[in-house]
């Protein structure tokens, strides 16, 4: 018999708040009007919270205290940038995703199993209609019934429509369903079942980046606790329907395969025979490092490469488009945007997510199986070596940051509760 804590749920308990983390990663395909009413909501929830219940005290946390140091630091480096109104805008904002985490924090404190319980079917329920419509344009292509036709023959987005964010999307949620599955003890069949439909969804999605950060969080999940036995079966079973997929379907094939290795090895590149992910993302990066040394302490402002890359100063000669909104990288971003400041924060945090894991992989601190998920959660959102969208977009900040959130709370980093 599998586990069915959905039919032990008592909804009349479900408050207001909780119904706000309830809904927010199925709001996040809508688009971003909903999730930053959310945001903005528990933002004033947690300012509600913090004055009347009197929580000074958690000023004090170092967390918060890391936090703060960054949100100053990107502040000044508005401040003192060549465009102080284009800049501040991703500045002086960016305090409403630390408030939503204190509040999401807040909130898991006093909620119980059944919270928990609802929050992973409420994410399942969203998944099911959002992969299923995926599989339906993979094989269809075109959707005559509902006038609806596939823009891209090599990609697959579901309901983002012209966003191709649907493997991006699935990558996120997936170590928080793990998690999820692991606190509440859902049936391992079920959870094996999920995590291959899932997996699958973003092989169709033909997003690369997320397909390669699939393959690292697999390798990171496998130094969970289970009969190997097990882990190679599904490991079977998972490489079967990808080479199905692929040997059906060659578009899905040239896009991660064939393209991907053009991209890298392609020769026309001005500057280097070898390119990190592709020419475009070579440039990026490229200019990035120039704006950082020539910026290291503050950087040139946040959200600000898209307007300096055509400088004279940041050019890498005649015949070279080096410019982009931003880098495709959250530390380079981060580098030429904020300067080593900035940088310091996201760095900090990967570079304790990566010890923790590593102890555990090491067997040197065994960590449980629902909190090593969130380790891994945190590490595949901010890891370096990738290519990353804006890190001052906000749909991408509040991604981060809601599964941040579930970290901080689970590892006790900060707490409402003296």
């Amino acid at each position: 018999m599998l586990n069915n804590p959905i039919d032990k749920l008592n909804f009349k308990k479900i408050k207001l708040s909780e119904i706000l983390i309830l809904i927010f990663p199925a709001a996040l395909i809508s688009g971003p009007l909903i999730p930053e009413i959310i945001v903005f909501i528990l933002s004033i929830f947690i300012l509600i919270k913090f004055i009347s219940e009197k929580k000074f005290f958690i000023l004090k946390n170092k967390v918060i205290l890391m936090y703060l140091f960054f949100f100053l630091t990107i502040c000044l480096s508005s401040f003192f940038s060549d465009h102080f109104l284009s800049s501040s805008r991703s500045s002086f904002l960016h305090l409403r995703f630390g408030l939503f985490t204190l509040a999401i924090i807040y909130i898991l404190e006093v909620a119980d199993k059944e919270f928990y319980n609802l929050f992973l079917y409420s994410i399942l329920i969203t998944l099911f209609f959002l992969i299923s419509f995926a599989f339906i344009q993979f094989f269809l292509h075109e959707i005559y019934f509902l006038n609806i036709q596939r823009i891209d023959s090599k990609r697959v987005s579901s309901f983002f429509g012209d966003e191709k964010i649907l493997g991006g999307y699935l990558l996120r949620l997936l170590p928080l369903i793990l998690y999820l599955i692991f606190k509440i003890n859902l049936d391992k069949k079920l959870g094996a079942l999920i995590l291959i439909l899932i997996l699958l969804g973003i092989i169709i999605s033909g997003e690369r980046t997320s397909v390669i950060l699939s393959i690292i969080m697999l390798s990171l999940l496998f130094f969970l606790n289970f009969d190997i036995k097990k882990k190679i079966a599904f490991t079977s079973v998972l490489i079967f329907f990808v080479l199905l997929f692929l040997f059906f379907n060659g578009k899905l094939y040239e896009r991660l395969i064939l393209e991907t290795y053009d991209d890298i090895f392609n020769t026309s590149n001005k500057l280097s025979s070898f390119n990190i992910f592709s020419i475009g993302h070579t440039y990026y990066y490229i200019t990035s490092l120039k704006m950082f040394f020539d910026n290291p302490i503050l950087g040139i402002g946040p959200n600000l490469f898209r307007l300096l890359c055509s400088k004279t100063e940041y050019g890498l000669g005649i015949g070279i488009n080096n410019c982009s909104t931003h880098p495709h990288n959250y530390y380079l971003q981060l580098l030429a945007e904020t300067g080593v400041l900035g940088f310091m924060f996201l760095f900090s945090l990967f570079t304790w997510i990566s010890t923790n894991i590593f102890k555990h992989i090491f067997k040197i601190r065994i960590i449980e199986p629902h909190k090593y998920c969130l380790l891994i959660s945190v590490f595949i959102n901010i890891f370096p070596i990738s290519s990353h969208g804006n890190f001052f977009n906000n749909w991408n900040s509040m991604i981060i940051f809601f599964s941040l959130s579930f970290f901080l709370k689970e590892f006790n980093l900060i707490y409402f509760k003296k």
